[in-house]
């Protein structure tokens, strides 16, 4: 972690160690760690205790002799923010930071009473890298790029809360805001990192290609306007550009809208 914000020493350690024929794989956003608040607790702090005042001295008593990056690569609670609270969803977007200025208490008090309100369920996102290093790395020819997303719509039950932009806009993100408008990286290069290079990384064959005898997974888009709307306060939009989905040799999104085809697989190394 002493390399954020140090992209180039960041992919010159990266370029050392790597061993031959193993790539790496990254979402290229600023902010992650999509999981559950609670486990950033120690271990032995059973949620019925988070109430106690000694609990929570012990806790402060951490945080001052480590600091917050002890707590997970946390500069300050502010780049903490509350992705999904099912019992405080008024609270989904907000940061650990913002939350605690609102309810006029001390930010640890915060995260423990969110706690026991949300019964340990709170889901979080951390920023804890720079664009920088997001823009070196995302280009770095060995480093395959994926969403590490959740499958979600904009309706039903998948739609609540306000998780990580990257389920909706990853690739858009790559293929437009990387490629066309920051000239990162080719257009074709970025495409085999989430295609072939993935595939093959994964032991997938007949996957990620276009070609004869292999599975029929097509994606046609505009690279001029392709372009993610996904936002950290608005996470449930779809990304513009995209007008056709063809999974397994079925189109599942025709004009832009779905078909109602549903025929996915599940894949395992070497299907």
């Amino acid at each position: 972690m002493r390399l954020l914000g140090r992209p180039g020493a960041s992919r010159s350690r990266g370029d050392a160690a790597r061993i031959p024929g193993s790539e790496r794989a990254v979402a290229p956003v600023c902010a992650g760690d999509l999981r559950r608040l609670y486990r950033r607790l120690p271990g032995d702090l059973g949620l019925e205790r988070l109430g106690r005042a000694e609990a929570r001295a012990r806790i402060r008593a951490d945080l001052a002799r480590e600091g917050l990056t002890n707590f997970g690569r946390i500069p300050a609670w502010d780049v903490v923010r509350v992705a999904i609270a099912p019992n405080q969803p008024q609270d989904a977007g907000r940061t650990l930071g913002e939350i605690a200025r609102r309810r006029r208490v001390d930010p640890l008090d915060a995260v423990c009473d969110f706690l026991i309100a949300d019964r340990g369920a709170t889901r979080i996102l951390i920023t804890s890298m720079s664009e920088k290093d997001v823009h070196e790395i995302s280009g770095t020819p060995w480093v395959l790029v994926g969403s590490d997303a959740n499958a979600l719509a904009t309706s039903g039950v998948t739609s609540q809360g306000k998780p990580h932009p990257r389920s909706y806009g990853t690739h858009a993100r790559l293929l437009g805001t990387f490629v066309r408008d920051l000239g990162l990286l080719s257009l074709p290069a970025a495409v085999h990192k989430t295609t072939g290079a993935s595939a093959a990384a994964l032991g997938l064959a007949d996957r990620g290609v276009l070609r004869a005898g292999c599975w029929a997974d097509v994606t046609v888009f505009d690279p001029a306007r392709l372009a993610e709307r996904a936002t950290y306060d608005d996470p449930h939009q779809y990304s513009v550009g995209v007008s056709t989905v063809v999974v397994n040799g079925d189109v599942v999104l025709d004009r832009g809208d779905h078909t109602g085809a549903l025929p996915g697989r599940r894949l395992r190394p070497r299907d």
